[in-house]
């Protein structure tokens, strides 16, 4: 009887794992693999033999490296394949000496600097860095 199949696979430099699982959520298949031809050829096989004669969906967490040969091989098996991009991860980092940041110093908020102008508290009259109060 043929059935909807979805196979996860979780690529690796060397080694590969997928979980294969039917519509209802059932695993049908839970293998690890080497990355080499022949054991990804009978991987292949004991899924797309796992739906009967019905369609298989993959999804893959790396799109190049060391994912590229199974990548090649389900192309060339016309099988149907999606990549998923990994999660950021939600934990934060701590920090450390090497990553820390300064706090930036706050620049001095007096109007006397060069360009800067004040008004004299005593007759309203605004004066700048060079100049002194008439009063």
């Amino acid at each position: 009887m043929s059935q909807q199949v979805w196979a996860g696979v979780d690529a690796g430099k060397s080694d590969h794992h997928c979980v294969a699982i039917d519509a209802e959520g059932q695993r049908l298949l839970s293998r690890r693999v080497a990355n080499d031809e022949t054991a990804l050829l009978e991987l292949i096989d004991a899924v797309t033999a796992q739906a009967d004669g019905g369609d298989v969906t993959w999804a893959i967490d790396l799109n190049a490296g060391g994912a590229a040969l199974l990548i090649t091989l389900l192309i060339a098996a016309e099988q149907r394949l999606l990549y998923i991009p990994a999660a950021p991860s939600t934990t934060p980092r701590p920090a450390t000496a090497a990553t820390a940041k300064p706090t930036p110093k706050t620049p001095p908020s007096s109007p006397t600097k060069l360009g800067c102008a004040a008004t004299c508290s005593r007759c309203d009259s605004v004066m700048t860095s060079r100049s002194s109060c008439a009063s």
